[in-house]
């Protein structure tokens, strides 16, 4: 792997880098063979896997059937395409450049295709077939071997185990002797082959008893157990499951991995959806109407927070009640919550109810195409989709509001949703399968939501209208320089989302009309004095005694009441509200509220009385002490409220018979943390990915005079190690202490990739082990035959007897090279 990074141009690294930012994180990989380490884990591997689409995944698929080096052309053999037709060299070398900029796939100067080798503990059984016949008969017995090949009808070259496997192995793999062997085959035994799901088959108990000689074994099972079709790897001869080998389930397939391909995504159009400039405008005004929603939204939270569920997030009941103050449909509430706190502007506060946060204040204290902006960008990189908060999600279940619903990456969907519509001119809106073509992007994302996948990118274009984003399918001027990270999207949104004149027209039958662009303060202001009666692109609010009277409890006085309207009134305040406000102004504060447990006074002895013996006031037990003093066993509250529900003016006073003034409530839950940028995952800050990969390869030149250059050198040499017939230890010493004076820190890189090169080599080697636990030492010497990624384990042959012993890379700490293994019998 250190060879194969090491020989990539600057270029393609950079890409890499790029594409696969956690290989960046937390610093910058010091070496080649570091970062081949950072490219074979396997949490990184999966992240990249996650980012191909579903033609690239395909070839993936299929490079790890072929195992070892491949080419375009033996990959292509292997694929048809949706229609039929053979993969034509072209597609597939297309995908392999997108799979070699992930750095998945490697291509060497002469031509062939290499595999992470991250992906096979990853992919374990590609294209849905089972282990390569090698692997599964390196578990059986000598015995059980011999007995297979009787089966079969072949001669294995020798009597060792290896031989056995061997001619096995060429039998399977070649797909007219398997055509033979499936033709005579009994049916019972061919449909469970058929059946196989993953290139597995489940193995009754009576299914294998251990045969003595080939005619012994019976049934359908037996059979294929006895010829290498179906391999029991576990020797189990009971419950357990059997594998299909690779080479037999190719043959079955009729030698497809994979049947239908797809190597360009399902075609879309583009349909004129309206004049650009129209679109803009419509959109602004969205946007604007969700704004003000927002704002609307953080002042109710404000007032009365949200509760929360037992379980967590908001219910339906609590967003039912913001929707109705808020004059929309529950499920626009909850979006609007949704989007707000993805904004950072409302979050919970320490386990308590829903309530805005601190950055609300700022937020709220800027112009519209600024509140715009943190609303949009905070949407653009939600990790859910909003939409689904108050619906039936995936799990059947219906989903609370700020609970993220687990499987669904609505950061990459709706970037990838974005990216089709900006595929349309200005003015155009995309026409055709776009949820199908959403699926070839991002397999990864849309696996197992196949039934909703449609419902999740009509939503999210739903959401894109709602902020202005999109109008009529088409993205607008902001929603493209948005989607592409431009900073000019500000400056136009600055210049589309603007207050309307702060004017209200007040008439005589005690409304208010304003424009719903107003200034928020403007409409802030209107609402502590008047009830709204309805809302859309223009407010009309109503004028009472009982919104005059929260004014003055909040602290407004009459003539700043109306030195207030007079300001902002287009026509003028009308006689009627200016009778309303002085009269509400000159009873307010008439009675007066105290604690005795409860007490209220008034000057005015009769409206005292006239209170004592109103029906609706029975329940809070008011007793006269004096011709202006009453008394009650209520609460102070509990009275106040009475007295108003009443039709009464009270006000509340504190033990010197001071007002006490209604102040708003400002509780505040803090700010949430800013989220990472397009493309989720680790980052590694602001990094020059061209002077890291330029750095790295500049690093990788090998030294001529170290130990290691010489090993490198002598590998890729086309007869493998150039060993004589004596040791060569100053020529192969490779790593951990062989002598005092090697590194003891070398990175374990170089030695699993000198270990996979031996097995190309045919070398005879000698392993040094210590054990970690115990510090007892030991040697293994023989043949490398397998080197296992999966479980990090090595598998050699024993000389001179043959045996098979594993090995734990982290026990070797020295390998010598005794001699080739080439030209042996």
């Amino acid at each position: 792997m250190s060879s194969l990074l090491g020989a990539l141009d600057a270029g393609r690294l950079a890409r890499g880098l790029e594409l696969r930012p956690d290989l960046l994180v937390p610093r910058p990989p010091p070496s080649v063979q570091d970062l081949a380490g950072r490219v074979t884990r396997q949490h990184s591997v999966a992240l990249a896997v996650d980012g191909c689409d579903r033609w690239c995944r395909q070839l993936l698929e299929v490079a790890l059937v072929l195992r070892g080096p491949t080419s375009a052309s033996a990959i292509a053999a292997l694929v048809r395409t949706a229609g039929g037709d053979t993969a034509t060299v072209e597609q597939v070398e297309a995908g392999v450049e997108r799979l070699a900029d992930r750095l998945l796939l490697f291509l060497d100067g002469e031509g062939r295709i290499w595999v992470n080798p991250g992906l096979v503990s990853l992919l374990t059984r590609p294209c849905g077939l089972g282990p390569p016949a090698a692997d599964l008969l390196s578990a059986l017995s000598v015995s059980v071997l011999r007995r297979m090949v009787e089966a079969i009808g072949v001669e294995a070259a020798g009597r060792s185990k290896a031989d056995l496997a061997a001619a096995v192995v060429a039998v399977l793999s070649d797909p007219a002797a398997v055509r033979r062997l499936l033709d005579a085959a009994p049916p019972e035994s061919l449909r469970l082959l058929r059946q196989a799901r993953s290139g597995q088959v489940d193995l009754p108990y009576t299914a294998w008893s251990r045969p003595t000689t080939t005619s012994g074994a019976a049934g359908p099972h037996a059979w294929l157990l006895a010829r290498g079709l179906l391999i029991d790897p576990r020797q189990s001869y009971g419950y357990g499951l059997a594998e299909v080998p690779r080479e037999v389930g190719l043959a079955l397939r009729g030698g497809v991995a994979i049947p239908a391909g797809a190597p360009e995504p399902p075609p879309v159009a583009s349909v004129a959806a309206g004049d650009p400039a129209e679109l803009d405008r419509r959109a602004a005004a969205r946007a604007g109407t969700t704004v003000r929603s927002v704002t609307r939204l953080l002042g109710l939270l404000e007032a009365t927070p949200a509760a929360t569920l037992k379980g967590g997030g908001v219910g339906s009941r609590e967003v039912g009640r913001l929707a109705k103050a808020l004059e929309v449909s529950t499920e626009e509430a909850f979006v609007l919550l949704e989007m707000a706190a993805e904004a950072g502007l409302v979050a919970r506060a320490s386990y308590q109810p829903v309530v805005p946060t601190d950055a609300a204040d700022g937020w709220l204290d800027g112009s519209p195409g600024d509140r715009w902006l943190a609303l949009a960008r905070g949407w653009l990189d939600a990790p859910g989709i909003p939409s689904i908060a108050g619906r039936k999600a995936p799990t059947g279940k219906v989903a609370p509001g700020l609970v993220r619903v687990n499987g669904v990456d609505g950061r990459r969907l709706r970037h990838e949703t974005l990216d089709l519509l900006a595929s349309a001119a200005p003015g155009q809106r995309v026409a055709g399968d776009l949820v199908g073509a959403v699926g070839w992007s991002l397999p990864a994302v849309v696996q197992g939501l196949e039934d909703v996948v449609g419902d999740l990118v009509d939503w999210t274009v739903a959401e894109a209208a709602a902020l202005g984003l999109a109008s009529d399918g088409a993205l607008t001027s902001v929603g493209r320089l948005l989607h592409a990270g431009d900073e000019a999207v500000a400056e136009l949104a600055s210049s589309l989302l603007v207050d309307a004149p702060a004017e209200v027209i007040l008439q005589a039958d005690l409304t208010a009309v304003v424009d719903a662009a107003a200034p928020q303060g403007l409409l802030d202001e209107l609402r502590l004095l008047a009830d709204t009666e309805s809302a859309g692109s223009a407010v009309v609010l109503r004028f009472s005694a009982g919104s005059v009277r929260r004014a003055l409890d909040a602290g407004r006085d009459a003539e700043q009441i109306l030195a207030f309207l007079s300001e902002h009134a287009a026509r003028g305040v009308p006689q009627p509200l200016e009778y309303l406000v002085t009269d509400t102004a000159r009873r307010w504060g008439s009675m007066r509220v105290g604690g005795v447990r409860s007490y209220v006074r008034s000057e005015d002895a009769v409206l005292l009385e006239e209170a004592i013996r109103h029906r609706r006031l029975a329940k809070v037990g008011l007793r006269l002490l004096a011709p202006t003093v009453a008394t009650s066993e209520a609460e102070p509250a509990v009275v106040l409220t009475a007295l108003r529900d009443a039709g009464f003016l009270p006000v509340e006073e504190d033990a010197s018979g001071a007002t006490l003034r209604a102040q708003p409530r400002r509780e505040r839950a803090a700010a949430s943390v800013p989220r990472p940028g397009r493309g989720g995952g680790p980052t590694a800050g602001p990094v020059d990915v061209e002077t890291v990969a330029k750095a790295l390869l500049a690093a990788a030149e090998p030294d001529p005079g170290s130990e290691i250059a010489t090993l490198f050198e002598a590998r890729s040499a086309d007869d493998g190690f150039d060993v004589g017939a004596d040791p060569q230890p100053d020529h192969v010493r490779i790593a951990y202490g062989l002598d005092d004076d090697l590194d003891d820190d070398l990175d374990p890189v170089v030695l699993f990739d000198t270990l996979v090169d031996l097995l190309d080599t045919a070398a005879i080697v000698e392993l040094r082990l210590v054990d970690a636990h115990t510090g007892r030492e030991r040697a293994v010497t023989g043949l490398v035959v397998d080197v296992d990624l999966r479980v990090g384990l090595v598998t050699v042959e024993r000389e001179p007897d043959g045996s098979l012993v594993t090995v734990d890379p982290d026990d070797v700490w020295g390998i010598r090279v005794l001699g080739s293994a080439r030209g042996r019998p």
